[in-house]
């Protein structure tokens, strides 16, 4: 942070502390000038803008580490399903083909490959872990109709999501049963 002060010696250091250990208003500022006793009777009469000038902007452009880009490029796959990769791209201050090389250096996968496993991870843990009908996870998760989510789960898992459903809940009630079994 650059402070600038006009005053020097112990004031400018005093304003300095103030400003650097205790986030206050600009006002709180000029009011603890005021009431602080100093042997100079000017002092009440100086602005802030006097005494300190802002930091100066920083306008170097974001470039996020790849992790915070995955980081981010989940979240928003996670609220805005249906977008295209462009949106989530320019959303990010990347070109696509920045954000495909970003995700492809740390996933292995392509951006829509890895948008794509993403929406199927989530998919596969409402199949398994709630009640929800098939149509409903296909609203849930932002497809248009069950039948575009069906062939979406069908061309990842190579099982449509009904049989997906019954076999996790089958080896779960076998597992239960040989956990039990031996208690």
């Amino acid at each position: 942070m650059i402070i600038g002060c006009k005053f020097s010696g112990i004031l400018c250091e005093f304003l300095k502390n103030i400003l650097l250990l205790a986030a206050i208003t600009h006002e709180d500022l000029l009011n603890t000038i005021i009431k602080t006793p100093m042997r100079m009777s000017t002092i009440k009469k100086i602005t802030l803008d006097e005494i300190w000038t802002p930091p100066e902007k920083d306008n170097t452009p974001l470039n996020p580490s790849g992790n915070d880009v995955i980081d981010n490029f989940g979240q928003q796959i996670r609220s805005r399903r249906n977008d295209y990769l462009s949106y989530y791209a320019q959303s990010m201050n990347l070109t696509l083909d920045e954000l495909n090389k970003t995700v492809k250096s740390f996933t292995d996968y392509t951006a829509a490959e890895f948008k794509d496993y993403l929406v199927l991870y989530d998919a596969q843990w409402m199949l398994i872990h709630t009640m929800m009908s098939i149509k409903e996870v296909s609203v849930k998760l932002g497809f248009l109709n069950s039948s575009s989510f069906y062939s979406f789960f069908k061309r990842l898992k190579q099982m449509s999501p009904s049989k997906y459903r019954k076999t996790c809940r089958k080896v779960e009630k076998e597992i239960t049963y040989k956990i039990t079994s031996y208690l």
